[in-house]
């Protein structure tokens, strides 16, 4: 009876991870709809602006040392 006790909270998580890994893997047409929404589409200027700093002082160096000018827009 003890033990039958221990083993129940252990089979309720692992059949709790399993439903959630099988969601995640075949339920993607429901929460990628809601992700989306809840996150916003991303476009492409959008991550210019989000990232064009970064890449534009990573790159810009190299550029300059071939002797071509480096633009982000």
């Amino acid at each position: 009876m003890m033990k039958q006790k221990k083993s129940l909270p252990l089979i309720i998580v692992l059949a709790l991870f399993l439903s959630g890994l099988l969601f995640y893997n075949f339920g993607r047409s429901i929460w990628e709809p809601i992700y989306l929404h809840l996150r916003g589409l991303r476009t492409i200027s959008g991550l210019q602006r989000e990232v064009g700093p970064r890449v534009e002082g990573r790159l810009g160096p190299y550029f300059k040392k071939a002797g071509i000018n480096y633009t982000s827009k």
